[in-house]
């Protein structure tokens, strides 16, 4: 599983590597690939639809709330993106790409297909290491 990414802004740094600025939209599933002689990877994707945006239970409210004050740290990597906090798919979404997680779990959180599924997890994740993150003043987890 996969995200497809728009390109929205580039630039070249003094030392010549092109960097890029992008924002994911659409999840996919890589239905087959080959590569040619060139060593180029080609390959067929499947596009998954998007979640339905589902009101946030009134359990997770203080998960949005710590997703408001870490965005608000990361505001310019953030500045482009429509916000819905919500939204339970779009909050657990943003948790699961922006938590301290190993890449493997983090993707075992963003291939997850019910939002209040993905919730849940990352709310035991959060209770289970809340000594390890910095949550904002008088935010408890439930």
């Amino acid at each position: 599983m996969g995200t497809l990414a728009q390109i929205v802004d580039w630039d070249q740094g003094t030392d010549g590597v092109l960097g890029l600025k992008v924002i994911g939209n659409d999840r996919f599933l890589l239905a087959n690939y080959d590569q040619d002689e060139n060593g180029l990877n080609i390959g067929e994707v499947q596009v998954i639809e998007s979640e339905k945006k589902l009101l946030l239970p009134e359990e997770y409210i203080t998960l949005s709330s710590i997703l408001k004050s870490i965005l608000d740290e990361f505001s310019e990597l953030y500045a482009s993106v429509k916000k819905d906090f919500n939204d339970a798919s779009w909050v657990g979404y943003r948790l699961a790409e922006i938590l301290p997680i190993e890449l493997s779990q983090k993707q075992i959180y963003l291939e997850i297909e019910e939002p209040f599924d993905r919730l849940e997890l990352l709310n035991t994740f959060m209770k289970a290491n809340q000594e390890f993150l910095t949550l904002p003043k008088n935010s408890t987890l439930q």
